[in-house]
C-alpha cells in the first residue's frame, strides 16, 4: 500500500474558485459543468483568408502565452452579403499530435461546445469529451471557419501553454499519486491552512496514467473523523463509480456536492459483498450515527482500490464557524 502524508505534496486544483463570478454552472467535473465568458483577443497566426469572414479569436483567463482555462471562441462575421457559416472546426494538438477535434454548426462558436450563449471550459485534470486527459504542457488549436465550400475560407492557429490551476497562492495538501499501483489526483475547491467552511473533494484515478478516469478502479472510500481523544468517526463513503466524490454528486450527474459547516455529515455507507467476497454495492452503516459538521480539527482520508493495487493518503483540516 503505498501511503502519501497531506502535506507533502504538489496539488492540482479546480479553477472554478480562482475565477470566482465571472465563471457560472459551478466546478468543472469531467469537462462539462464549468461555463466561462469569451474574454480576452487572441491574434490568430498562419491566417488564410478569402476575405469571406472576419474572425475574432477569444478565451478567459489568457495572459503571456499562458492559459489555465480553454473555453476558445471564434465570433464570425460575414464580409460578403449572403455568405453563412455552414461549421466551424477546432483541432487541439498537444506535441504535434491531434487530441481532439471539434466541429460547430452554430454560434456560439466553442472549442468544446457551449451553455446556452457561454462557451464550455476545460482545465488541466479534465477529460476532453473523447476521454482523453487534459495534462499540462504546449497546444495549438487549429481554427476553420467553412461557408458552402469544401475548403475553408478562414483558417488559423492559437498556440498557448496551458498550465495547472491554483486557488490563491496556497495549494491544497492532497498530491499526485504515482508509483506501481494506481494514478491519483484528488480535487478540493475550499482548502485552506487558515481553516474552511465548505468541503467538496474530488477523486479522479486510473490503473495508470493517461487512460480515462475511472479505468480499473473498483472503489474510492473516503473517512473523516474528529480530531478528539477518541478520535471520532464522523462519516464514511464509499464511491463505486465516477465521479468519485465525497459526498456523491448533485443531480445531473457530474457535479459534487459540497457540504458546509452547520450542515449534517451524510449517512454513512458501508460495502455489500458477495460469498465470493467481491463488492456487489453500498447500503447505509447505522454503526455511524449522523450529526452536524461542527466547526474544530478534523482528518480526512481517502483509499482507492485498483486492479493493479491501492493508493492512500490522510491529512488534518480545520472547520471555521459559519
Amino acid at each position: 500500500m503505498k501511503r502519501v502524508h497531506w502535506m507533502g505534496l504538489r496539488w492540482m486544483v479546480l479553477l472554478a474558485v480562482l475565477v470566482g463570478p465571472s465563471l457560472s454552472g459551478g466546478q468543472s467535473v469531467h469537462g462539462a459543468a464549468l461555463a466561462a465568458p469569451a474574454a480576452a483577443n487572441l491574434p490568430p497566426t498562419s491566417v488564410s483568408n478569402t476575405g469571406a469572414f472576419n474572425v475574432t479569436v477569444s478565451n478567459p483567463v489568457f495572459a503571456n502565452g499562458r492559459l489555465n482555462l480553454l473555453a476558445l471562441r471564434a465570433d464570425v462575421q460575414p464580409r460578403i452579403q449572403g455568405r453563412k457559416v455552414v461549421r466551424v472546426v477546432f483541432s487541439v494538438f498537444r506535441a504535434g499530435n491531434r487530441v481532439f477535434e471539434q466541429r460547430e454548426q452554430g454560434a456560439p462558436y466553442c472549442v468544446f461546445g457551449d451553455q446556452g450563449s457561454q462557451c464550455t471550459a476545460l482545465q488541466v485534470g479534465d477529460d476532453f469529451p473523447n476521454g482523453e486527459l487534459v495534462r499540462v504542457g504546449n497546444y495549438t488549436v487549429q481554427i476553420a471557419v467553412y461557408s458552402t465550400a469544401t475548403q475553408p475560407e478562414w483558417k488559423g492557429t492559437v498556440q498557448f501553454g496551458w498550465d495547472a490551476g491554483a486557488i490563491g497562492a496556497e495549494k491544497p495538501p492532497y498530491g499526485t499519486g504515482q508509483g506501481n499501483g494506481p494514478y491519483a489526483e484528488i480535487f478540493d475547491s475550499y482548502y485552506s491552512s487558515a481553516g474552511m467552511r465548505k468541503i467538496k473533494i474530488e477523486v479522479r484515478a486510473q490503473n495508470k496514467k493517461g487512460r480515462p478516469n475511472g479505468t480499473g478502479i473498483r472503489q474510492v472510500t473516503f473517512r473523516v473523523s474528529r480530531l478528539d481523544d477518541n478520535f471520532t468517526r464522523v462519516y464514511v463513503g464509499y464511491e463505486l463509480t465516477k465521479p468519485y466524490c465525497i459526498f456523491g454528486e448533485e443531480s445531473d450527474g457530474k457535479t459534487c456536492k459540497t457540504l458546509r459547516v452547520g450542515d449534517e455529515w451524510p449517512q454513512s455507507t458501508r460495502t455489500v459483498e458477495n460469498d465470493n467476497g467481491e463488492v456487489t454495492g453500498k447500503e447505509p452503516d447505522p454503526d455511524i450515527e449522523r450529526s452536524t459538521i461542527e466547526p474544530g480539527e478534523y482528518n480526512f482520508s481517502i483509499r482507492i482500490d485498483a486492479d493493479n493495487g491501492n493508493w492512500s493518503s490522510n491529512g488534518d483540516v480545520t472547520l471555521l464557524e459559519p
